[in-house]
C-alpha cells in the first residue's frame, strides 16, 4: 500500500520538506564541484540510475538516512534544528496508573 501525501501537511509531508532540502544541498555540491552522474556513482557507491534519480530531484526515490549518508562523504555535517512548533490536537492519553 502506497503512502499517500497531503496538501494540507502532516507528517508525510514534512518528511518531503526534510529531503528536498538535502537533495538540494546536494544538488548544489555537485553543481560546485561539477561532478556528473560517473562521478556520483564513484563517490556514493550507487548505481547509474541511482545517480540519475539523484540529479533529477526524484526525491520520492530517497530516505533522509540514505541524503545525510550521501552528505558525509561530500564533507558535509548536518545538524537538525527546529524552525517552529505549530499548534496540535491533544489527544486523550488516560491517566498513569488506572
Amino acid at each position: 500500500m502506497q503512502k499517500r501525501h497531503s496538501r494540507f501537511g502532516g507528517p508525510e509531508m514534512e518528511h518531503m520538506r526534510v529531503r528536498a532540502k538535502l537533495i538540494d544541498l546536494l544538488l548544489n555540491i555537485t553543481r560546485e564541484d561539477q561532478l556528473d552522474w560517473p562521478a556520483l556513482v564513484h563517490i556514493f557507491g550507487i548505481s547509474q540510475p541511482r545517480a540519475s534519480n539523484l540529479l533529477n530531484r526524484h526525491i520520492d526515490k530517497f530516505n533522509s538516512e540514505t541524503l545525510i549518508d550521501m552528505l558525509a562523504r561530500v564533507g558535509v555535517r548536518v545538524e537538525v534544528t527546529p524552525t517552529s512548533r505549530d499548534r496540535y490536537r491533544r489527544f486523550n492519553v488516560p491517566p498513569r496508573g488506572r
